[in-house]
């Protein structure tokens, strides 16, 4: 079995801060940056249900989202950086976006076919379990054979939880100084970095001993 890079989509493979941002102001036009931002210190869904944005305000957001996303740039490098490590990798997203959303975004760029799973918010809420669903499937490792690429707090304390390493970007959603006090195993701060890491992180397996 290969090992498993797990992507998070949004801030790490999609440049969609600014888009998400506009939408939720138009769903909640008093909301501040820095609050949207507070929203990524812990799990979405468990933010959201704190402040009174429920289930449907969740469905209103996905809707204009999938309208929009089709416009939203990818960071530079990341189609080429996927398609690279797929030829060595299992790779997967783990996200809080509807899975047909991020699915029609990588399928109109022909990127959907590196990809052995899509696991979006519509699936399940926790990411934590999203990780126990994907290791279901395959006698892997949390703490050996995997690894999650993503670009916020809230994340990295749940892939924390099955002590799943982590590699922190800096191109995303939180910034460089919010990410340096994390638990995260690695931090890229181009995506040029991230083909040099995922190896890291495995090559005790590639060549034990």
């Amino acid at each position: 079995m290969k090992p498993i890079a797990i992507f998070d989509f949004d801030g790490v493979i999609l440049d969609s801060f600014e888009e998400g941002f506009r939408i939720r102001k138009t769903i909640t036009p008093h909301i501040t940056r820095d609050e949207y931002l507070a929203i990524y210190d812990q799990n979405v869904f468990r933010s959201c249900e704190l402040e009174g944005f429920g289930d449907r305000e969740v469905d209103a957001f996905m809707e204009q989202y999938r309208i929009s996303i089709m416009h939203i740039a990818f960071f530079p490098l990341l189609p080429q950086i996927i398609e690279e490590l797929a030829g060595e990798y299992q790779l997967h997203i783990i996200s809080s976006t509807y899975t047909d959303i991020i699915h029609s975004k990588l399928a109109h760029h022909g990127l959907d076919r590196f990809f052995t799973s899509v696991l979006g918010g519509d699936f399940e809420k926790s990411k934590i379990k999203k990780f126990e669903h994907l290791r279901s499937f395959s006698d892997a490792s949390f703490e050996d054979d995997m690894i999650f690429i993503t670009d916020t707090v809230g994340d990295l304390v749940e892939a924390d939880y099955h002590k799943i390493p982590s590699c922190a970007v800096h191109w995303g959603f939180h910034s460089t100084d919010t990410l340096l006090a994390t638990s995260a195993a690695f931090h890229a701060y181009q995506p040029s970095e991230l083909l040099q890491i995922v190896d890291k992180n495995f090559s005790r397996i590639k060549n034990p001993g």
